[in-house]
């Protein structure tokens, strides 16, 4: 199994707007240079897995090991097709977990943490074989700090790559926070991003100790409302990951029986590696940056992504970041010139044409903005995310088929895809069929309801009454 290393520098996923809008970050990856990072990078590949399915890719990391049977932990969501903690279609679905030498192996058994939207998005999972496989050595997330560099490890789908032929990717940055009342146990906040695919992964302290499943991105206020009326409330990633403290499973264990019984945890504190309140290098000044967009410091995070592009004037990362500061202030040009500048820089930031799209999409310049999206997925096709914003977009141009077809492929990549359902339902009714609107709208006002955002289902609900 190869290991993708190579030296970019931060960045994240994508969410949604409704009419709404997706805002991606690119991908960092770690390389391997001194002792401390190839003993992560040796960590990683040994323990990380992949979980396929015939509906989707995951990862995982391989915690505990009894007589043949291993014990991998990862997200829920990973294992739970439809989006509903409390309903998962998984009847007809087969997991397989594959491993560093590309062996596969059935799933046997699933056992989900997560019953409600309200509890951590965690699963354990188990495979047997008698391949003799290492664990992942376990730290105690309650000693990490601010600022503290982490690694990211999990199986991205990329262009090239999807299912098992996906390839390892290791991740770094720092820590950036805590969100103690976030959603669904996601309460650890860092700067080292991923692509999906990577949902399950492991998050290692600088150490190489396990110390948080990874699998959710920052999020902003990001709204656009279209001028055929139909409104829904959302958000827009804001570059920064998030991932559930490790010690909020093993607080769970109990639940698994003896599979976790026996896990040791090593409370030695890490160690960080710099001060957030003297940078005095440019990486030590693109973390306070980082720290500072998670705080909502704008003004003094676009001041040390200035910094840094004085002594790197060929950083993509933080062109990237300063056009996405620029636009959250309404410098709409400036942050385009930014996004061009981190493209003409580094032609593989899907991101970053999907951001830049996303500006066009504001300005109603739709050709650019379809332009761009196309871009963005020729390098990341099964990104919903940019198929929905490209969707609205032929919406807006009143290519109604077009949007249908684009929201027809995010559903099929999400199929919790609210969203995806309600404006396909609003290009089915301009088109003049009914039928397919009514069911696209019920369908997406009992998603929203399941994943309990009562707003967005009201206004599905009210919709559906008006064109009764």
């Amino acid at each position: 199994m190869k290991t993708i290393l190579a030296r970019l520098f931060i960045g994240t996923v994508s969410s949604i707007t409704a009419l709404i809008i997706a805002v991606n970050f690119p991908i960092k990856y770690i390389f391997a240079a001194n002792n401390d990072e190839g003993k992560i990078n040796q960590i990683a590949e040994s323990v990380t897995v992949q979980v396929n399915s015939q509906t989707d890719d995951g990862s995982g990391v391989i915690i505990a090991k009894n007589g043949d049977v291993y014990t991998v932990a990862t997200n829920n969501h990973v294992v739970c097709y439809g989006g509903d903690p409390a309903n998962c279609s998984n009847s007809n679905i087969k997991y397989t977990i594959r491993t560093y030498e590309n062996k596969d192996y059935p799933v046997i058994s699933i056992n989900r943490l997560q019953k409600t939207k309200n509890e951590p998005d965690l699963a354990i999972i188990t495979f047997k074989s008698q391949t003799i496989y290492p664990v992942a050595p376990i730290g105690n997330s309650d000693l990490i700090k601010r600022t503290f560099m982490i690694h990211v490890s999990g199986f991205p789908q990329t262009e090239k790559h999807s299912g098992p032929q996906r390839e390892l990717a290791l991740t770094t940055g720092h820590i950036i926070g805590y969100s103690r009342d976030a959603s669904d146990g996601y309460t650890l906040r860092y700067d080292a991003t991923t692509l999906k695919g990577m949902s399950g992964g492991p998050v290692f302290d600088h150490q190489g100790r396990l110390i948080a499943i990874h699998g959710q991105g920052g999020q902003q206020p990001l709204e656009i409302v279209d001028r055929e009326g139909f409104t829904l409330e959302s958000s827009a990633k804001s570059g920064l990951n998030a991932g559930i403290p490790i010690n909020t499973l093993m607080a769970m264990r109990s639940q698994v029986g003896q599979l976790l019984a026996n896990i040791q945890i090593d409370n030695t504190p890490p160690i960080s590696d710099f001060s957030l309140e003297r940078p005095n290098t440019p990486e030590s000044y693109y973390i306070r940056a980082m720290v500072r967009l998670d705080n909502q410091n704008l003004s003094g995070s676009l001041a040390d992504l200035k910094t840094v592009l004085q002594s790197q004037p060929s950083n993509a990362e933080a062109y990237f970041y300063s056009g996405f500061i620029k636009a959250q202030q309404g410098d709409q040009q400036g942050a385009i010139a930014d996004y061009s500048k981190a493209i003409q820089l580094d032609k593989s930031l899907a991101a970053a044409y999907n951001n830049r799209g996303l500006i066009y999409y504001k300005l109603e310049e739709m050709s650019k903005a379809i332009d761009d999206f196309n871009e963005a997925l020729r390098l990341e096709p099964r990104r919903a995310n940019t198929l929905f914003n490209r969707g609205q977009s032929y919406y807006r141009l009143r290519q109604y088929q077009q949007a249908i077809t684009d929201h027809t492929q995010a559903i099929q990549i999400r199929p919790d895809f609210a969203k995806a359902y309600a404006q396909r339902g609003a290009a089915y009714y301009r088109i003049g069929n009914r039928d397919k609107a009514m069911e696209d709208f019920q369908q997406a006002a009992r998603l929203f309801q399941a994943q309990g955002k009562t707003a967005e289902y009201q206004k599905v609900l009210q919709l559906m009454k008006d064109i009764r």
